[in-house]
């Protein structure tokens, strides 16, 4: 059973190496979590295949030609530039607070989680949030859905692959930009320097997790995919723990994960978007409030 187990993750090592390249790939433990990882690709698209989601279940989109996936994304990028320049300045304000406000918590939450680094479900947690894992993973799930008739899950998983490859694009400009230290690096916590080659802000791990869970959430708004918030959260808190980055970092991520998520399914589906989402600012607190 042991020799059964081992080639099992030697088989999904080998197809990690193909996907995500083999120069991280040389360490047992690396190999692991790359094949957990690919093990839940292969799970997920098999279960598309194998367990269509009902149309009874879902409202479909107007149009059932999936060439209109070419034309979302040619419109998404024309429409980018100037949607940014129209966001509310409350919310940038409450989204910018709350990264100021978490950035006060850098240090306590380093040394409080400096037990966890070595934990192996953290190390798990960090894979959820690997861009070299869930791009290829939701290309499966897109893939998989253009199989199904369901055309509100089919644009759920083209929504949510889009979200991945802009907050991405953001998010790698932001890192070169800031060039903020890692915890790891014992430089400290405001030790920034512009295209320094430092890539701590923001989180990209965060931003992936949320990016890809985001759409499926407002898509598909129940208890079930209200926990994968959680497990987005999880991954957040991991890249903490094992001090890649501060907590300020995984907020703005996060952050940036989400809203560029949410900005994408209001395109596609209008109705799919929770309508109310208020900024909070107060004296005492900033945040958001939203309402399903």
């Amino acid at each position: 059973m042991a020799l059964i187990q081992t080639s099992t993750f030697q088989i999904l090592a080998n197809l990690g190496s193909l996907i995500f390249g083999g120069e991280n790939l040389h360490n047992v433990s690396s190999q692991l979590h790359i094949s957990r990882v690919c093990l839940l690709m292969l799970c997920a698209a098999v279960s598309i295949v194998a367990f269509p989601i009902r149309e009874t279940h879902a409202q479909p989109s107007p149009s059932r030609d999936p060439l209109r996936f070419m034309d979302w994304a040619a419109s998404d990028l024309r429409e980018l530039l100037p949607s940014v320049a129209r966001i509310r300045p409350v919310l940038v304000l409450a989204t910018g607070g709350a990264v100021y406000l978490a950035s006060r918590f850098d240090r306590r939450m380093r040394d409080r989680t400096d037990h966890l680094a070595g934990r192996e479900s953290m190390r798990v947690l960090e894979e959820f949030g690997n861009v070299k894992a869930i791009r290829p993973m939701s290309l499966l799930i897109f893939v998989g859905s253009l199989m199904q008739r369901n055309t509100r899950f089919q644009d759920a998983a083209f929504t949510s692959i889009e979200a991945i490859v802009l907050s991405d694009v953001m998010v790698n400009a932001l890192k070169a930009l800031i060039g903020r230290s890692r915890p790891n690096q014992n430089e400290g916590s405001d030790s920034f320097g512009f295209f320094s080659g430092n890539t701590s802000f923001p989180s990209g791990h965060s931003a992936t997790v949320f990016a890809f869970i985001t759409p499926w959430v407002i898509y598909y708004s129940n208890a079930g995919t209200y926990l994968l918030v959680g497990l987005a959260a999880g991954t957040a808190f991991s890249r903490v723990a094992t001090r890649f980055h501060w907590f300020s970092d995984i907020v703005a991520g996060s952050a940036l994960g989400f809203w560029t998520a949410h900005w994408l399914a209001g395109r596609h589906n209008g109705e799919g978007v929770p309508r109310r989402i208020t900024p909070v600012v107060s004296l005492n607190r900033i945040g958001i409030t939203v309402g399903l």
